[in-house]
Order: structure tokens, then C-alpha cells, then sequence
């Protein structure tokens, strides 16, 4: 269990933005190793908070058909019901239909229904889309950087990219149900500004500027992949015309 402690230390430091931290990571030998099983555990911790809190939410929340049914008591019973009710006599009838179309869907959108499968899957799937998304944020935010005149190694940028996952960990309160948490992704910037200026060595206005192009460059590459298979889609239709 030491090792267990010694990640929850590490995940602590990067939460709460301790540069110390964030410098011995970047020197430590096995700082990609130690960043890779941090950001997976922390992607576990995150997922199984969702089931957690998936399950109690399916077992406080009433059913669909409950809350259909306390909402067309409760229309059917006002004035303005019984009012239409007779002076247009298919007015309840036509009221119904809608009802049974419309209803499903706000529900829907409003609350939906707790999935337990969803908070099962999401132990496995968040621990792999953290992972991912850590070596790709990662990857080009130290060419970027590079590019700024870094002089930290790939490992070290990772390394230290992992602590700024840790921000993550604020979505540990999904396990109380219905709970959200905002800031997430300012913290997450916040800790990835640190991560490249303690990993590369850079100023503060080279460590914002390789933060901010992050984005940027995946939006445009993003963008690049959508219009080509657009143009390529287009060629295949008529081609086939």
C-alpha cells in the first residue's frame, strides 16, 4: 500500500499546484512510468466514483412511469384542463396524444434515467481515455514547446503533464449523486501552465503561449481530418453516380 500512498501524495501536489512537486517529477528517472500509472489511476478513482454514484442514483430515482404519471395528475387536475375539458370535448383525447409524445422527451433531457451499465463501463473506459488524451495533450504541447526553445525531454513533459491530470480528481464528487463540479478544466490549464514551464524551463509568457496553442492546433487538425473526409465522402458519391 506504500506505493498507493506514494501516488496520492504525488496526485495532491499536482491538484493543489505545488511546483516542488511538479520539479521533482520532472527530475525523477522513471517520471514517465510514474506519470502513465498516475493518470490510470486516477482515471480508476474517477470511474469508480461514477458507478458509485450511478447506482445510488438509479435507486433514489423513480421510475419513468412515476413521474409521468404525478405530472398528468397533477395537469389533468388544474382548472384550465377541466376548463378545455368542456368546451372542447376532444380536447382530452388530443391532450393525451401529446402528452405520451412530449413527456418521454423532457423527461429525457431533463433528468434521464440513471445507466449502472454506463458506471461500469466508465471504470475501464475513463482509465484509457485519460491515458490517451494525456499522451496526445502531452505530445504536442512538447513540440510546441520544443518549438519555444525547451529544453525538457518527452518523458519529463509527460511526466509532469500527469500531475496536471490530477485536476481530474475534482469529478471524484460524482460519487454523491446528482452532484456536479465546475472548474475542472480552468484548474486543468492552470496545472498544464505549470507542468510545461517547470518541465521545459520556459518563461511564463512561452509557458502560456505553448498552453494556449494546444487547443489550437488540435481544433485546426480536427477541422483538417472533418474536411477531408467531407471532400472524400463527396468524391465517393459521385463516383458512384
Amino acid at each position: 500500500m506504500r506505493w498507493l500512498l506514494d501516488y496520492l501524495q504525488l496526485a495532491i501536489g499536482g491538484l493543489f499546484l505545488e511546483t516542488e512537486t511538479y520539479r521533482q517529477q520532472r527530475d525523477a528517472a522513471d517520471s514517465l512510468q510514474r506519470g502513465a500509472m498516475l493518470v490510470a489511476l486516477i482515471g480508476i478513482a474517477v470511474g469508480l466514483a461514477t458507478l458509485i454514484g450511478t447506482t445510488i442514483e438509479a435507486l433514489v430515482t423513480p421510475s419513468r412511469e412515476a413521474i409521468e404519471q404525478t405530472v398528468y395528475q397533477h395537469l389533468t387536475g388544474m382548472p384550465w384542463y377541466q376548463n378545455l375539458s368542456e368546451a372542447e370535448p376532444d380536447f382530452p383525447a388530443a391532450f393525451d396524444e401529446y402528452f405520451q409524445v412530449i413527456t418521454p422527451i423532457v423527461i429525457q433531457l431533463t433528468n434521464g434515467d440513471p445507466d449502472i451499465l454506463t458506471g461500469f463501463a466508465s471504470v475501464f473506459v475513463l482509465p484509457m481515455f485519460y491515458l490517451l488524451g494525456w499522451l496526445v495533450y502531452g505530445s504536442l504541447a512538447h513540440a510546441i514547446a520544443c518549438m519555444f526553445g525547451g529544453q525538457g525531454g518527452f518523458g519529463q513533459t509527460l511526466g509532469c503533464f500527469a500531475l496536471a491530470w490530477s485536476a481530474n480528481l475534482l469529478n471524484l464528487v460524482q460519487i454523491v449523486p446528482f452532484a456536479q463540479v465546475a472548474g475542472t478544466l480552468l484548474l486543468g490549464l492552470i496545472a498544464s501552465y505549470i507542468a510545461i514551464r517547470e518541465a521545459h524551463e520556459l518563461s511564463p509568457s512561452r509557458a502560456f503561449w505553448a498552453i494556449v496553442l494546444v487547443p489550437l492546433v488540435v481544433f485546426v487538425l480536427f477541422a483538417c481530418v472533418l474536411s477531408f473526409s467531407f471532400i472524400a465522402f463527396m468524391d465517393s458519391l459521385g463516383n458512384a453516380a
